[in-house]
């Protein structure tokens, strides 16, 4: 049974209502008092047929004779930047919250009937080769799980059990991606892509391309370089331009007739049954890519003649070869907590911010930790185990604090206090960590313990005045409308269990 739509089934009314939904707008892994939804479609009514020129405040002229708008991009920070650390040191993502009034623009922009008609039809063009097939086109769920839930299970249907499949057809396999794939799009390739870059560079300004082009420049305070990462309107805008890859490939793969490509969004997959063909491919995939600004990750780039071992992620074949044979039928893998959270941290170790932690971590807390009435192991030998796992690999945050809460249940009031405090310590010898203290803070908030945080989105979930993008560019009656909404869900504030709810941790059953 099919749990999914494709968005180019979407007709443009459709496409609208889901970018405007708050996980498309933020697909970040946050709390679930921070709620978009509401947010983004209000202040999308609000704003009703305007353009870009209509939201900006009007300044006087230099001459004095007539205004000029105040355009974003004159401006830093009009996006916001929540800093996540990468490694426990020095490497660090930048996740970007869009200015919503520029995401509104944006998505008002891409789902104009006439211009969706195109999308989609260019869209639909790039995968006219069916050797090189595109599966991370953003999808919306049809069944009561999370857009973000089914594309997780579109990702290892479509992904990795379809290139275990062709194993039975060929020989050998080239694993690659895209090295800072958001962080380096050129945006001037978005037109490249949409009219061919003969036809961009004949009508510049006057494309759909630069329609978009312009708006996320005007998001990055001008750069040309990098699209904001975290949302799934970004993901589809990074599809148009990797599309155009795509066909770039296709044209100069022509003389090889026996392969099959799988991507990912930045994630490659490339089969065939001889090396050299394989070569030849990766040498064309690096060329397109670079004619864009692109180009392939070497440290993540290897052959290999075992196809179905090489579809598996490193870490989920780590894990299934090393679970010990007794401990496959239970709940837990080991006979104490403290072992199954050092045998995570082994993994954690080898493959450093895995989708296995993540996995690993909530069933965990499922299965054993939310169902332990009297834990009898030493509290805070575990928490110092859990919190060293998520020092250093972000993607578990959330499974990573859910299972320190529940722990932290197990120990005395003024005990609970000091431990919370040794974890602030411990993350603030680390730079880049808001994203951390918004864990914290989920943490803490129930427990009535507040810390000094210098995350400015958990200041607003303490109530105070924060603006965390930079709307001075605005007229006063859009800042007016802005500032009167909120997407600090109240309620759900309020009503948050000392301990994680699963809901908040887990997006499906794997």
């Amino acid at each position: 049974m099919k749990c999914m739509r494709s968005i180019l089934d979407f007709t443009n009314s459709e496409a609208q209502a889901f970018f405007l939904k708050g996980e498309s707008y933020c697909n970040i892994d946050l709390p679930l008092y921070f709620d978009f939804n509401n947010y983004i479609k209000e202040l999308y009514k609000a704003l009703n047929k305007k353009e870009i020129h209509d939201c900006c405040e009007q300044l006087p002229k230099p001459s004095g004779k007539g205004t000029t708008p105040n355009y974003p991009h004159e401006h830093e920070g009009v996006s916001y930047q929540l800093l996540t650390n990468k490694d426990g040191k020095y490497s660090w993502r930048p996740l970007q919250f869009i200015h919503p009034v520029l995401y509104c623009l944006l998505v008002k922009t891409i789902t104009d009937s006439s211009n969706w008609v195109s999308i989609v039809k260019y869209l639909k063009d790039c995968a006219k080769n069916k050797q090189i097939e595109c599966i991370s086109l953003p999808i919306e769920s049809t069944s009561k799980k999370s857009d973000k839930a089914e594309s997780i299970r579109n990702w290892w249907d479509r992904m990795e059990q379809q290139s275990i499949k062709l194993s039975l057809l060929y020989d050998c396999i080239l694993v690659t991606d895209i090295s800072d794939c958001y962080g380096s799009i050129y945006t001037h390739s978005i037109p490249w892509a949409l009219h061919t870059k003969t036809e961009a560079k004949k009508k510049t300004g006057k494309l759909l391309g630069d329609e978009i082009d312009k708006l996320i420049r005007e998001m990055r305070f001008g750069q040309t370089n990098g699209i904001p990462q975290g949302s799934v309107l970004m993901d589809f805008i990074a599809e148009i331009i990797l599309g155009y890859v795509d066909v770039e490939l296709s044209a100069k793969i022509k003389k090889i007739k026996d392969y099959k490509i799988l991507r990912y969004r930045d994630d490659y997959r490339i089969f065939c049954n001889n090396t050299n063909d394989l070569e030849f491919i990766a040498k064309a995939l690096s060329e397109s890519l670079a004619d864009i600004g692109l180009k392939l990750n070497s440290s993540k780039t290897f052959t290999s003649s075992d196809v179905i071992k090489s579809s598996i992620k490193p870490d989920k074949y780590y894990h299934i070869a090393n679970t010990p044979i007794y401990a496959r039928n239970r709940k837990s893998l080991f006979s104490t907590i403290q072992k199954e959270l050092l045998y995570i941290h082994d993994i954690a170790a080898k493959y450093p911010n895995s989708g296995t932690l993540s996995t690993l971590l909530t069933n965990l807390y499922e299965k054993v930790i939310l169902k332990s009435k009297d834990i009898k192991e030493d509290v805070e030998v575990l928490v110092s185990i859990t919190v060293d796992i998520a020092l250093k690999n972000p993607r578990t945050y959330s499974a990573a604090f859910a299972i320190v809460s529940k722990l932290l249940e197990h120990v005395n009031k003024t005990k609970r206090k000091n431990i919370v405090k040794q974890i602030l310590g411990k993350f603030d010898k680390v730079p880049n960590t808001g994203h951390m203290q918004i864990w914290l803070q989920r943490l803490c908030h129930p427990l009535q313990m507040s810390l000094p945080y210098t995350e400015k989105m958990c200041s607003l979930v303490e109530g105070k005045k924060e603006d965390i993008w930079e709307s001075c560019w605005l007229n006063p009656t859009i800042k007016t409308k802005m500032d009167s909404l909120s997407y600090i869900d109240k309620s759900k504030l309020t009503k948050m269990p000392k301990s994680f709810d699963l809901a908040e941790i887990k997006f499906f059953e794997y």
